[in-house]
């Protein structure tokens, strides 16, 4: 680079390689290399003597900076993030220009530079340095600086009380120092925020932060990374911005804590409340979200405690709510490893693993993780926030070991009642399957009485077949369960008969009376699955008979609507002769009358026979529709249409039958007036 601008901007472009500068370099003011992939050494800022902000922050630059200098009005020196080892050069260290000063997450050592009488920021975090925090931030140097962070250097010593500072609010971190934390004294020095990450050094516990509440000025709080086990209090002064407690070992929020992150933080909208990455199982009080956007993101849960293991039968059950308080509740998602023989029911927040491949005495170890879906802060229209964010997510191993039995009460009155209940609850399901057993033969009998019905139907009697081996099934589990329901009345007696006595029951007694309700209830889930398939059967073959009572009614109305096309054609061929006879005998009035109702006959039939033809196509389409239906109500009602349109084809036939009856009688009733005007002529002609 040659012939640099004073003002020269390259920030942001990506650019890497080494930089020269050659040429005059006094005329530069202000340099900005961040953000780039540069690396070599800072030598060439050697020279720009009256350069007042120098920024090569976030690149890759290396070597020694003790020999950098004649910059006699400097101002800002920012060259965090990178590689750059040695101590800072006297031409910085000891500049009295100098108000931002930025070398964090460098190789750099020695001692400490005091702050300058012009600082303002003051950052040597993540380096070597050592030093005493009372020279570097001495009465000789700043005190009006809004900002100091010597954090990550562990070979700086000293007391906060020796801090010279005479401006309220400055912001302060000096976690991973050997500076000691100190509320009170922070609280003389009425900072603004205050910074101690435990990453890296000495990590505090609840009995260094009390206290916390005594500092009115604060409004940023970072304790992350620590020991605490409980949300500190805060002071009550509702101006606090930020409280970042990650990374500690605090276990639940209370409604107290609630109270008092509400009373510490300010207005709404500009607040982040971070607890991510502890061991929060309980629920955060409703009106905190209210406050700002809670980040609860990966918590964490200790060892299972092993009374929330319980084995029922052949059925051991971790109710997770116990563990979790957002297990099971909506918006909050549970992930369970899958491993087999384990099932989660989200409605009631239960674990449950088969005992067969859980014995007694095994381990459990079941990682699971729980979140939930709201992961958005949305700003309303006037600026302000109108939905509070909850950003939850835990993430733990369930760890524990089955037990023998359930109940393992040390007192015989306990175990004489669970005994009892567990009798009442078998003999209850007993019940249950004798129910289920009765329904599956009440579907049998429907069955076989379709088969009666439709005997040449293949899908019913296979539907037969299938409601006889159901209904059979049935009744073998509900027997069965009856008998281990009788089995579990008598060993709870045992239990009692013991109880009474004053002994405790022994645990092979209650595994007995367990053993006994596991086959009850294994019974009556066997029971009802049987019912379930006879009735699957029932609809099976009710779907085939109404499907063949549809397809039965089509062929029926076809022949009623022939019947009544070819007996209203004999009603025309009728017609026909009426109005012959008619034309024939134009003067005799009786004729004429004659031939009109023959006439009427016989369009009444040709109406009535193409209403027979337009039942019988719609009872065609119905036949159709029930054939292609595939649930049974559609079915049925699709088959009583087709057998209604087959009665109408019928109804409509059987008029055409009567109108041509009626053409008959009208035409024979012509042909007599007809006959009866011809005698009477003849006759009158004889006379005369």
């Amino acid at each position: 680079m040659a012939n640099l601008p004073g003002m020269t901007d390259l920030s942001n472009n990506g650019l890497s390689g080494m930089v020269a500068v050659n040429g005059d370099k006094s005329g530069i003011i202000n340099l900005n290399l961040s953000n780039n992939n540069f690396s070599g050494s800072l030598s060439f800022l050697n020279g720009m003597t009256y350069i007042q902000k120098i920024d090569v922050s976030d690149n890759q630059f290396s070597g020694s900076i003790s020999g950098l200098g004649g910059f006699s009005v400097i101002k800002q020196f920012i060259a965090n993030n990178n590689q750059l080892t040695g101590s800072l050069s006297s031409a910085l260290a000891g500049s009295t220009t100098l108000g931002v000063l930025n070398v964090a997450n460098n190789n750099l050592s020695g001692t400490a530079p005091t702050l300058s009488q012009n600082m303002d920021t003051y950052d040597i975090s993540n380096n070597s340095f050592t030093g005493d925090i009372g020279l570097i931030a001495s009465a000789n140097g700043s005190q009006v600086f809004s900002y100091l962070n010597i954090a990550g250097n562990t070979g700086i010593t000293g007391d906060l009380a020796s801090i010279k500072h005479d401006a309220n609010g400055f912001a302060i971190s000096f976690g991973g120092t050997g500076v000691k934390f100190d509320a009170n004294k922070l609280a003389a020095l009425k900072v603004s925020s205050v910074s101690y990450d435990g990453s890296v050094g000495t990590k505090l516990t609840d009995a260094d932060v009390t206290g916390l509440d005594t500092i009115s000025t604060l409004t940023a709080l970072n304790l992350a990374n620590n020991n605490l086990t409980k949300i500190p209090t805060l002071p009550q002064s509702q101006q606090m911005v930020t409280v970042n407690l990650a990374g500690n070992k605090i276990a639940a929020i209370s409604q107290a804590d609630g109270s008092n992150l509400q009373a510490a933080l300010g207005g709404i909208g500009t607040n982040v409340i971070n607890l991510a990455h502890n061991q929060i199982a309980s629920t955060v009080p409703s009106a905190l979200t209210a406050k700002g956007p809670v980040n609860l993101t990966d918590q964490s849960v200790a060892t299972l405690d092993p009374s929330l293991i319980k084995r029922v039968g052949d059925k051991i059950t971790i109710k997770l709510s116990d563990v979790n308080a957002y297990a099971g509740q909506d918006g909050y998602t549970v992930t369970i490893d899958p491993t087999n023989g384990v099932s989660y029911d989200a409605a009631t927040g239960t674990i449950t693993l088969d005992a067969a491949q859980y014995p007694a005495g095994s381990s459990i170890s079941l990682p699971v993780s729980i979140a939930n879906g709201n992961q958005t802060w949305n700003p309303a229209g006037d600026g302000s926030y109108n939905k509070a964010g909850l950003y939850y997510s835990a993430n733990f191993t369930l760890n524990g070991t089955v037990p023998d039995v359930t109940y393992t009460s040390d007192t015989a009155s306990s175990q004489g009642s669970a005994a009892s209940s567990l009798a009442a609850s078998v003999s209850a399901s007993a019940k249950e399957a004798a129910a289920a057993a009765s329904d599956a033969n009440s579907a049998y009998g429907v069955v076989s009485q379709y088969a009666s019905d439709h005997p040449q139907d293949a899908a019913i009697s296979t539907a037969l077949s299938s409601a006889a081996v159901a209904s059979a099934a049935a009744n073998a589990n509900a027997s069965a369960a009856a008998s281990a329901a009788s089995n579990a009345q008598a060993i709870a007696a045992t239990v009692n008969s013991q109880v009474a006595a004053g002994n405790a029951a022994s645990g092979s007694a209650q595994q007995s009376a367990w053993s006994a309700a596991a086959s009850a209830f294994a019974g009556l889930n066997s029971a009802v699955a049987a019912a379930s398939t006879a009735a699957n059967a029932t609809g099976v073959a009710a779907n085939s008979a109404h499907s063949a009572e549809a397809k039965g009614a089509d062929p029926a109305a076809s022949d009623y609507a022939s019947g009544a096309t070819l007996t209203a054609t004999s009603a025309a061929d009728l017609g026909s002769q009426a109005k012959a006879l008619a034309a024939a005998n134009s003067d005799n009035p009786d004729v004429q009358s004659a031939a009109s109702a023959a006439s009427d006959a016989v369009a009444a039939a040709s109406s009535n026979a193409a209403k027979a033809q337009s039942a019988a196509t719609a009872a065609d389409s119905y036949a159709a529709l029930a054939s292609a239906a595939s649930d049974g109500p559609a079915v049925k009602s699709y088959a009583l249409k087709a057998s209604d349109a087959a009665s109408d084809a019928k109804a409509a036939s059987d008029a055409v039958a009567i109108n041509l009856a009626s053409a008959a009688s009208a035409v024979s009733a012509g042909k007599d007036a007809a006959t009866a005007a011809s005698d009477a002529g003849s006759k009158a002609q004889q006379a005369a």
